[in-house]
């Protein structure tokens, strides 16, 4: 016993630092090695332990065997269970592949099947990565339990599984299955696992799914646009995982004739028209609604409110501004400023409208789909008018940092240059406003194209730039430091812009106290102009921010941000410009008056 320390055993379990004893005396209840040491916690003895890489015996939850102790003539699991079915031992396994007792198993290998007896007497067949056209070696073994053919490159399975009424486990993972035939698995009374996951699954025929009852059957990552009421007949389901599927056609009758504790998906339309008693999983859930597209009352007013009083105040601004860049009604002393002054304008007012045009687009889908938009929902994400409504929001925090910034840039450089007559040539603005249109809409389109190309929809209900329904597409990200930074950039033009012009027009200031007190109130409203848009911007892209790279918040918040928030510069802006036009014309008139 002294050298017993040194002593390796090969099959059997090393009592530490002792001798050697058989495997099925581990966890068997007994001491057989001093001080207990076979039967400790470290073992893992106890109900569920697990025999990686051994023999499990049979109506034991504890004895694991070496596999060498398998068919050996001699009986070591308690039920004797290790010797059965070994006439197996002699049955000729194909080459590459492993057989035991009664499964066989085959990776990456070449299967020749016309070396495989008809007669076959295996019941687990696990086939993963092997040419398999076809697997009619197994319709003559109508004992087989269990298939696992991954990778197989097969297409037709409904045949087989016709046959194989005893079969309880099919895992058909990533295979080239298009469609599921009517009665496909009607003979397989004993099913409990049925894997479909990732084929190119697009249809099922009438009764294609009855499966009776099972514990999951997967269907994710297939091409189906519709599951209908009629692929199920008195069907009982565990867990239904149907993520990563198109759906574009759902019915609320989907679910009538089945009855299912757990559905796992990714479209959230699933989770409102599921049965009362399912639990429904949504993967990766950020946005939801099971009413109208404007789910809640409140948030419907607003927008309608919003749209309404952007339109009515930037249609007759932009009307009064075209008319008057199109006549001659100003006098020539002073056309050339004012057509450039009132061209940056006519800018503005576009921009502001476009917020209108995106507000109004979400209203008027809400109420055209009312309650059905749940079931619709996908439709109107593929529509033309929700690629419009996702282009004008993104044209829109474009629009107004550009042209808030050129209008700050214009007002400096008339008054740092006033004998350089280009700054003041209407001809000057026009080409720098139409450049910037032309640049922004641009921008906004390749977003709108690349974001409907992903997935052949907009990834997002609200057709948002900046929200997003699964956190796993990277357009929104960009777009929101894109626009952001954006602000960021017009927000230090405007304010190094207004502070310069300040400066200069105090510099060049002989005027007595009054004239100084006139220039303080001249002012105000440029501060109210750079605090009040960016703080608005900033509210918006920040609540943006914290929510898709940090999670922070509630993508609720996020949404009503987006829609209240920033359209509010759509009202404001055009506001003080028309106030700040009626005030410099009252004081050019009161000045001509005192001549």
């Amino acid at each position: 016993m002294q050298s017993c320390k040194e002593i390796q055993c090969n099959i059997n379990f090393k009592c530490p630092s002792f001798y050697c004893i058989p495997w099925y005396y581990v966890c068997n209840g007994m001491w057989d090695c001093p001080h207990g040491y076979d039967e400790l916690s470290g073992l893992n003895c106890g109900i569920g332990r697990q025999c990686t890489k051994m023999f499990k015996c049979s109506n034991s939850t504890q004895v694991c065997i070496h596999l060498s102790n398998v068919c050996d003539g001699f009986h070591d699991c308690p039920q004797k269970d290790d010797e059965m079915l070994c006439i197996l031992k002699d049955q000729n396994c194909p080459d590459s592949c492993i057989c035991l007792n009664l499964a066989v198993f085959c990776q990456s290998v070449k299967l020749n099947l016309s070396d495989w007896s008809s007669s076959l007497p295996y019941i687990s067949y696990h086939l993963s990565e092997v040419d398999l056209q076809n697997i009619i070696f197994l319709t003559s073994n109508v004992d087989t339990q269990n298939i696992h053919f991954i990778y197989t490159e097969l297409a037709e399975v409904c045949n087989v599984l016709r046959k194989l009424n005893k079969i309880s486990s099919a895992n058909l993972t990533t295979n080239c299955i298009t469609s599921l035939d009517s009665q496909c698995f009607n003979s397989t009374n004993n099913m409990k696992f049925v894997i479909l996951k990732n084929n190119k699954i697009a249809h099922l025929n009438k009764a294609s799914l009855s499966v009776g009852q099972v514990a999951k059957l997967d269907l994710s990552h297939n091409n189906l646009d519709e599951i209908s009421s009629q692929s199920f007949t008195n069907v009982s389901i565990g867990v239904l995982d149907i993520s990563h599927n198109p759906l574009c056609k759902l019915t609320i009758e989907m679910f009538i004739e089945i009855s299912v504790k757990s559905i796992i998906t990714t479209n959230a339309a699933i989770c409102c028209i599921k049965p009362s008693e399912s639990l429904c999983l949504l993967k990766n859930k950020v946005v939801t609604t099971c009413s109208e597209l404007l789910s809640q009352y409140a948030m419907r007013v607003i927008v309608i409110l919003t749209s309404t009083v952007v339109f009515m105040l930037t249609v007759p601004w932009i009307t009064k501004l075209w008319l008057l860049l199109t006549t001659s009604q100003i006098s020539q002393k002073d056309s050339s400023v004012k057509r450039a002054y009132q061209t940056l304008l006519l800018s503005v007012a576009l921009g502001s409208s476009t917020c209108a045009v995106f507000l109004s687009s979400l209203w008027i889908a809400s109420v055209a789909y009312g309650k059905d938009f749940v079931v619709l929902s996908h439709s109107w994400q593929k529509s033309l008018v929700c690629s419009g409504a996702y282009s004008f929001s993104l044209i829109f925090h474009l629009f107004m940092p550009y042209f808030l910034a050129l209008v700050s840039l214009a007002r400096l450089l008339v008054v740092l240059f006033p004998l350089n007559s280009k700054f003041k040539k209407p001809n000057f603005a026009r080409t720098h406003v139409l450049c910037g249109v032309l640049a922004i809409v641009t921008l906004s389109n390749i977003f709108t194209v690349v974001n409907f190309s992903s997935n052949g929809k907009i990834n997002e209900m609200l057709c948002s730039p900046f929200l997003v329904e699964f956190k796993t597409s990277a357009q929104p990200y960009f777009s929101t430091i894109f626009v952001f930074c954006a602000q960021i950039i017009a927000i230090l033009i405007m304010s190094c812009s207004h502070y310069i012009l300040t400066k200069e027009l105090k510099s060049t200031q002989h005027s007595i106290n009054k004239e100084g007190t006139q220039r303080k109130v001249k002012i105000i409203p440029l501060i109210f102009l750079i605090s009040h848009n960016s703080i608005l911007w900033l509210s918006s892209s920040i609540l943006n921010i914290l929510w898709l790279f940090f999670s922070w918040g509630s993508q609720h918040v996020t949404i009503w941000g987006s829609l209240t928030i920033t359209p509010v510069g759509a009202i404001t802006n055009p506001i003080f410009f028309m106030l700040t036009s009626t005030r410099v014309r009252k004081e050019r008139n009161k000045f001509n008056q005192s001549l």
